[in-house]
């Protein structure tokens, strides 16, 4: 919860239009790293790798992108 506090305030102060891009640029980096500190504390292991629902992502992945970007021909 106080990784979703801190990156609502800091778009609040980027709609705002009080940030430069290169402060935008560091502060989006700063929550990156808090979010992969959450993510290493609360999974240590990572996610489960479950085969099947890789297999049905992929195959929606490509589905997706093939209809935004059909073949010519």
């Amino acid at each position: 919860m106080a990784l979703f506090i801190e990156a609502l305030l800091e778009w609040e102060e980027i709609a705002a239009g009080r940030m430069e891009e290169e402060e935008i640029t560091k502060r989006w980096g700063r929550l990156m790293t808090l979010r992969l500190a959450a993510d290493r504390k609360a999974l240590p292991h990572g996610l489960p790798r479950r085969p099947k629902l890789e297999k049905l992502a992929a195959a929606d992945a490509r589905a997706y992108c093939r209809s935004l970007y059909p073949e010519e021909g």
